[in-house]
C-alpha cells in the first residue's frame, strides 16, 4: 500500500529521527545531547524559587577567562569574614609595632576590601566598625588616660569611618561589579581617609595607613604621593590582588607595583638640583633641651646647661608651654647677654584675666626682644589648648626661613603645607607630650616628624617636653633623638634644606576624592534605600 509520505517513508519512520540530526549546543551541552529539530535556545532565566550561585559571571575577556567567575558581594560568609577581620587587625598592629613588618599594612587593606564583599550593606558596615575597634582602641589606649571614659566615644568615631569605607565599597561592588570596585577602591579609601583625618572637627591622623612606613630606613614611598597617597596606592594593589589570579596577570600586576614603588622612591627634582650644585648660607646650628612643668628659674638653669653643652648653637629651643605666660624678662635678658636666639613655647594672653589665650611659640632675638610669635593653628579638641591662630607666617632665623608648628599642628597637612608654600626651609616644632600619657603615645606621635620631613623634603627639629625629640633631615631620616622621658636630655642639629621643598599631590587629590566618595556613597545609598522600599508588584496571572 502506498503512502503520502515523501520518498516512501512511513509515519513511524518520520517520527523517529536519529540523534545525529540534532546539532549539539555550542559550549553548554555535552556531545550527543540536544533538543528536537527547530527548537530555539532561549536565554537562561533566573528562577527566584531556585537556589542561586554566589557568583557573578565575568564578561568575555575579563578576569581568568571567558565564562569563569569571581566572588560576588554575597560570596563572603561569616566564617570567612571573621577570619579576614582577625587577620586584618593582627596585620595592622604588627605593621605599626615592628618597622620591618610595615608591609603588612597591605594585608590590613586587603582584608578591608574583602569585607566589602559581605552579603548585605549592614553586615559590611558593622564588620568595618569591628575592624576599626580592633585596630584603633588598643593603639590609642592612652586616650583613656587623657579623656577617661570619653575615650570610648572617640574610639567609636574612628571605627565608624572605617565602617563607612567598607559600606561604600560594598555598594560600589554590588552596583558596578568587581572591576569597577577595584579601580574605585583607592578613590574611596583616599576620600574617606583624607576627610576623617583633615577636613572635619574630630579629625585625627596618627593611624592612617601610610604612617606604618614612618619608622623604616627608607621613606621613599612617602616622597611623591604623600602619606595619604601611599595608603591609596597600597589599597589599589590590595584590591587588584584579590581579582587577578592568572599567572600572567599576577606577573603584570607585580611588575607595575614594583615599578611604581621605585618611581616613588626616586626624587627626580633632587637629582636635577644636585647636578647644578648649591651655593648659599651655611646650616643653622640648633639645640634644645627637654624640660616639663618647671618654674621659670629652673627653666633658665636648664638653658644655661644647654648653652654649655652646645656652645656653637645659634638657636636654642624649648618645648611647647615651657612658660605659663610670655617669655619672662629674666630669660630675655639672658638671651641678650649670650647673644643668642631662643624659640620657646608659652601662653600669649588675649583676655585680661589670661583665661583666653593663644598657645604660642615666641622667638627672642640676641637683643632680648620678642621678634616673632606664632600661635597654635589647630588646638587639641576638648582640652584647654588656647584659641586657633588667626594666621601663619615663617621667620628668617640665621641661615634659613623657618616655619613654626606647635605639637598637634604637625599632624595636619594644611598647617605644614602653608608654611612650605610661604618658603620655609626649616620647621621647628615645640611639643608638649605629658610623661603620664605613656611611652607608646610618645612613640606613635614620633612617626609624624619623619613623615612630614620626607613629604615636604624639608629639615625638621622637634623638641618635646618629655621625649621623643627628633632632628630629622629632608629624607625623613632621624639624625638624632632624645628619649622618653629624658628629663634634661639635649638634642642638636646642624642641617639646612638645600634643595627645593614640595607639597605632595595627595593634598589636592584627597579633597577631590572626598567629594567623589561622598557623592558616590550618597547616590548609591539612596538608590539602595529606594529599591528596598519598593513594594512587591501584585501578580497579574489569570485564573482562567
Amino acid at each position: 500500500m502506498k503512502t503520502n509520505e515523501p520518498n516512501g517513508q512511513s509515519q513511524s519512520q518520520v517520527a523517529a529521527p536519529t540523534s545525529a540530526a540534532v546539532p549539539p549546543h555550542p559550549g553548554l551541552l555535552p556531545p550527543g545531547e540536544g533538543t528536537p529539530p527547530g527548537a530555539s535556545f532561549p536565554p537562561l532565566a533566573t528562577d527566584p524559587t531556585q537556589p542561586q550561585s554566589n557568583a557573578l559571571p565575568l564578561p568575555a575577556g575579563e578576569g581568568r577567562g571567558e565564562g569563569e567567575i569571581i566572588p560576588s558581594p554575597t560570596a563572603l560568609n561569616w566564617r570567612s569574614a571573621l577570619g579576614w577581620l582577625l587577620a586584618g587587625a593582627a596585620s595592622f598592629h604588627l605593621a605599626f609595632l615592628y618597622a620591618p613588618l610595615a608591609f603588612l599594612i597591605g594585608v590590613y587593606l586587603f582584608a578591608l576590601f574583602r569585607l566589602s564583599t559581605l552579603a548585605t550593606p549592614r553586615r559590611a558596615l558593622w564588620m568595618g566598625v569591628a575592624m576599626g575597634f580592633l585596630c584603633f582602641a588598643p593603639q590609642l589606649g592612652f586616650f583613656y588616660t587623657i579623656f577617661g571614659f570619653s575615650a570610648v566615644a572617640l574610639w567609636s568615631v574612628l571605627a565608624f569611618w572605617l565602617g563607612m569605607y567598607v559600606l561604600a565599597q560594598h555598594l560600589v561592588w554590588a552596583r558596578f561589579g568587581p572591576r569597577a570596585a577595584a579601580w574605585l577602591a583607592p578613590v574611596l579609601w583616599l576620600g574617606f581617609e583624607f576627610f576623617r583625618s583633615e577636613l572635619y572637627y574630630l579629625r585625627f591622623t596618627w593611624l592612617s595607613a601610610g604612617y606604618a612606613f614612618a619608622e623604616g630606613e627608607n621613606l621613599g614611598l612617602l616622597y611623591w604621593p604623600g602619606v595619604y597617597g601611599t595608603g591609596a596606592l597600597v589599597m589599589l594593589a590590595a584590591a587588584w590582588g584579590t581579582l587577578l589570579s592568572r599567572r600572567g596577570a599576577l606577573r603584570w600586576w607585580t611588575g607595575w607595583t614594583v615599578a611604581l614603588a621605585v618611581l616613588c622612591s626616586v626624587p627626580v627634582s633632587e637629582l636635577l638640583v644636585t647636578v647644578s650644585g648649591y651655593s648659599g648660607p651655611s646650616p643653622t646650628y640648633i639645640a634644645g633641651i627637654q624640660i616639663e612643668h618647671k618654674h621659670d628659674l629652673e627653666v633658665l638653669e636648664a638653658l644655661k646647661k644647654l648653652r654649655a653643652t652646645h656652645p656653637e648653637a645659634e638657636v636654642l629651643v624649648l618645648s611647647e608651654l615651657a612658660f605659663d605666660g610670655p617669655v619672662p624678662a629674666r630669660v630675655r635678658k639672658w638671651c641678650a647677654q649670650e647673644k643668642i636666639f631662643l624659640v620657646a613655647g608659652g601662653k600669649d594672653p588675649i583676655s585680661e584675666d589670661g583665661k583666653v589665650f593663644y598657645n604660642s611659640v615666641f622667638v627672642i632675638s640676641p637683643e632680648g626682644e620678642v621678634v616673632h610669635r606664632q600661635a597654635k593653628t589647630i588646638p587639641i579638641q576638648f582640652m584647654a589648648d588656647g584659641q586657633p591662630a588667626p594666621s601663619q607666617k615663617p621667620f628668617p632665623l640665621p641661615g634659613s626661613m623657618t616655619g613654626f608648628c606647635i605639637c598637634y599642628d604637625l599632624s595636619f597637612t594644611r598647617v605644614t603645607d602653608e608654611l612650605i608654600r610661604q618658603g620655609s626651609r626649616l620647621l621647628i616644632v615645640p611639643t608638649a607630650d605629658e610623661i603620664e600619657w605613656g611611652a607608646y603615645e610618645h612613640r606613635l606621635h614620633g612617626r609624624i616628624a619623619p613623615t612630614r620631613a620626607a613629604e615636604h623634603r624639608v629639615a625638621l627639629f622637634r623638641l618635646a617636653s618629655s621625649g621623643i625629640s627628633q632632628a630629622v633631615n629632608r629624607d625623613g631620616k632621624v639624625l638624632a633623638s632624645a628619649p622618653y622621658p629624658g628629663e634634661l636630655a639635649t638634642l642638636a642639629m646642624n642641617e639646612l634644606t638645600r634643595f627645593p621643598t614640595r607639597i605632595p599631590p595627595d593634598r589636592w587629590l584627597g579633597r577631590i576624592s572626598a567629594v567623589v566618595a561622598w557623592g558616590m556613597f550618597g547616590w548609591l545609598a539612596l538608590a539602595a534605600w529606594r529599591k528596598h522600599k519598593v513594594p512587591p508588584q501584585p501578580s497579574t496571572a489569570s485564573n482562567s
